[in-house]
């Protein structure tokens, strides 16, 4: 079995698992909170016509449907985690909707999963996190990487800032800790030479 196989397979296998899957805790309770927001949304740009000024905020409802919604799908990826001990790599690469079957009812659909490699063939990224995590999780060997679709450059090249990135916050943060720690006695501290008046 080749790797976009053993990939897919384990995509299917826990999209499967959690398909109609009820959400529970503060997932319903978002769902609830985020439809009487929109309720009261509407509310208000009814009650007067004569300006646009909730026209931002409205806007930014109709920006973030549930499927847009990062906090929202953050918290299901969590609560199906809880439930299912199921991978977050995975849950991420799956094509997931929410359905609504009652007030405060609300399941999972599983969709299909999201698509291996892109238009110019290289891996998605969230098929890149499920291959590394099936090395993790021991779903497959870690010889069986060398088989994906190269990451496409942009990828690749914000993989490289990020890095950097990180690396010049932990020498900040280095630097300013060593600054902030308390001199030995006898020593000069964080700072070298003498305070002057």
């Amino acid at each position: 079995m080749s790797i976009k196989q053993k990939i897919q397979s384990k995509q299917t296998e826990i999209g499967t698992m959690i398909d109609g899957m009820k959400t529970s805790g503060v997932v319903n309770e978002y769902m609830v909170m985020r439809r009487q927001a929109f309720m009261y949304a509407i509310e208000l740009s009814e009650r007067d016509s004569r300006h646009l000024s909730f026209v931002p905020l409205m806007n930014d409802f109709y920006m973030a449907e549930s499927t847009s919604d990062a906090c929202l799908w953050f918290m299901i990826y969590r609560n199906l985690n809880e439930q299912t001990d199921a991978s977050i790599e995975v849950l991420n690469s799956l094509q997931l909707s929410l359905k609504m079957t009652g007030e405060n009812d609300f399941h999972i659909k599983y969709q299909g999963n999201v698509d291996y490699t892109d238009d110019e063939g290289s891996i998605n990224e969230p098929v890149y996190a499920v291959a590394l995590a099936g090395v993790e999780e021991d779903w497959w060997d870690i010889d069986d990487l060398v088989h994906l679709p190269k990451r496409s450059d942009a990828v690749i090249k914000a993989t490289k800032k990020n890095d950097e990135a990180s690396e010049m916050i932990d020498s900040i943060q280095e630097a300013f800790a060593a600054l902030m720690d308390e001199p030995e006695e006898g020593s000069e501290g964080g700072f070298a030479g003498e305070w002057s008046e």
